[in-house]
């Protein structure tokens, strides 16, 4: 099994999220409720900063709340809005 390399990280637009390696390829997940594979290569450039803004992956990031937009921050609240009002009706 292959020791995956995390890059340094080049990119200012990314949107907090979590990884894991599973099975060599990279399950992505975020507090606005968005998950994504991706293959170690793409995380790889995912993390650089190195995808180009016209790919299917990165179109695929943005829209998962992966790479910040203004739509990803508001995503990302109203994510967080609804976990905290499910958690308050639950006490």
């Amino acid at each position: 099994m292959r020791k995956l390399r995390i890059p340094e990280v080049h990119n200012q637009h990314l949107m907090p999220f979590r990884w894991r390696e599973l099975q060599g390829r990279i399950l992505l997940t975020n507090d606005a409720g968005g998950y994504l594979w991706l293959e170690p290569d793409d995380f790889g450039d995912f993390i650089a900063g190195s995808l180009s803004e016209q790919s299917p992956i990165h179109k695929e990031l943005e829209s998962k709340n992966f790479i910040r937009s203004t739509e990803s921050e508001k995503n990302l609240m109203d994510g967080l809005a609804r976990r905290d009002s499910h958690q308050r009706s639950r006490t």
